[in-house]
């Protein structure tokens, strides 16, 4: 049952094989005209019927225009290092499934909390640890939803991480990032953005989250550089201002 709080209305549309459900879709109202199409997935542990699945989802996500949600236990990985074990994935699978995130142009929230989603029981002194369980959205989601974030729970009666996707995170409010045009032609400008830039701290294979940890230290680099650099730029403004409402 949903907390009364969250103020969801739910609708179900669609089972998909009845027997064995891998896709369970909702539509699911936040309020504020703010509706979404969420689509629960189950990863099938056969490759074959996995591959299929992701193409079966990649003509529904085709279909939708409204932002939508694909959240679940996939069963698989972007990257080999999503996955810590005896064995590496077969690059066909990481492949494949790579493919089905790129065709739905799709974006992976960034987990927060815990990097593995998935735990095996200890065989021969080694724990498998893998990211199996994720949220994908699309840009139409991500631009109605800013704030939303992505955390993972303690798994404690199961082999899996909860997910907890919050549409709606409490806390400061978190300000917008604005590029200010001035900042061009300051002489130090090019510099704190190159700074940022080659300071990913990111050693893995997915080039997105190289590309976004990238881009998110350039905005750490600039505000940090604009408070210290014109920290008195609000005062001049608004001195300047009350000298022209003189005038």
């Amino acid at each position: 049952m949903l907390p009364r709080a969250l103020d969801f209305a739910i609708g179900i549309q669609k089972w998909k094989e009845a027997a064995r459900v891998y896709e369970y879709r909702l539509s699911i109202s936040s309020g504020n005209d703010k509706d979404w199409e969420t689509i629960f997935v189950y990863g099938h542990p056969y490759y074959k019927k996995r591959k299929k699945l992701w193409k079966d989802l990649i003509f529904v996500n085709n279909s939708l225009a409204q932002p939508t949600v694909l959240i679940g236990d996939f069963n698989d990985v972007i990257s080999q290092d999503e996955k810590v074990g005896l064995h590496l994935k077969p690059s066909c699978q990481i492949e494949a499934f790579r493919n089905f995130v790129h065709e739905n142009a799709l974006l992976d929230m960034e987990l927060q909390g815990m990097k593995y989603t998935w735990f095996s029981n200890p065989r021969n002194g080694c724990v498998t640890k893998k990211k199996l369980d994720r949220v994908f959205v699309n840009w139409e989601w991500r631009r109605a939803f800013q704030h939303a974030t992505l955390s993972a729970l303690l798994p404690i009666s199961s082999d899996h991480a909860p997910l907890v996707l919050d549409v709606k995170p409490r806390g400061r409010r978190i300000k917008n990032f604005t590029f200010e045009a001035f900042w061009v032609h300051h002489a130090d400008c090019d510099a704190v953005i190159r700074r940022g830039w080659s300071s990913s701290g990111y050693t893995g294979s997915d080039h997105w989250k190289n590309l976004n940890r990238r881009i998110q230290n350039c905005k750490k680099e600039l505000t940090k550089w604009n408070r210290t650099s014109f920290k008195k730029a609000d005062v001049e403004i608004e001195n300047l201002r009350l000298r022209l409402k003189q005038l």
